[in-house]
């Protein structure tokens, strides 16, 4: 015999972010390069490599 099941009221929700435009991530790409200092820490430069790399992965996947 299965044991009653009790539901409890549930007030969340879900916030689930939209994608970035090309554009915006651009600006984000962008104004994070400005806030490098003089001699930037070579893993804040691959940082924004990658996301560099991942902005040209999705711009190829969309005319592809």
């Amino acid at each position: 015999m299965a044991a009653p099941v009790i539901r409890l009221p549930v007030r969340r929700r879900l916030h689930i972010a939209r994608p970035l435009t090309p554009t915006q991530t651009i600006g984000g790409i962008v104004e994070d390069l400005e806030r490098l200092p003089q001699h930037p820490d070579p893993t804040d430069v691959r940082a924004i490599a990658d996301r560099l790399h991942t902005l040209a992965d999705r711009l190829e996947g969309a005319t592809a």
